[in-house]
């Protein structure tokens, strides 16, 4: 979390996201391993991909609701921790985007945050800036969306 421009985490919080991401891959891939090990009715298959869904969400909520009750000392990360994440999740970024051979996991943080920050710069009253941000956002996703769905199109009347 973010309070007053530095970070802040409980040690709830670093242990329990991590788990919970570790909990919902093992449930999931154990999820999928019986579906396809055994023959299920489609309610069934609905009821089981159902809990894949709601599971993550419910421990997530779980984990902030912990934290509130208990009421654990945060952690304050100061800017060259905040920096160093950034860097990690910038790297991240590139990796699953050569990993993937797409651009989409470098475009789609720069749609979403980079609007953001530019008009966070701006000397617009705060209004100006949340209508900014709240138009700009959807209508840069729709620009790249439309964009990619254009050289797709390309793509299958060339081949």
């Amino acid at each position: 979390m973010l309070s007053g421009g530095q970070l802040q985490y409980s040690l709830i919080d670093l242990i329990g996201y991590p788990a919970v991401f570790l909990m919902t891959l093992f449930l999931t891939a154990l999820f999928y391993k019986y579906l396809a090990s055994n023959k299920i009715p489609k309610l069934k298959q609905f009821i089981v991909f159902g809990i894949i869904a709601a599971t993550p969400i419910a421990l997530f909520i779980g984990v902030i609701y912990l934290d509130d009750w208990l009421g654990a000392p945060a952690i304050h990360f100061g800017p060259a921790a905040k920096g160093a994440a950034i860097f990690i999740s910038l790297l991240m970024f590139i990796f699953m985007a050569i990993w993937s051979k797409s651009w989409m996991s470098i475009i789609l943080p720069i749609v979403l945050f980079l609007p953001e920050v530019l008009i966070g710069f701006t000397d617009f009253q705060e209004n100006t800036k949340l209508m900014l941000s709240v138009t700009i956002v959807p209508l840069c996703m729709g620009i790249y969306l439309l964009s990619v769905l254009r050289m797709e199109k390309k793509k299958e009347k060339s081949s």
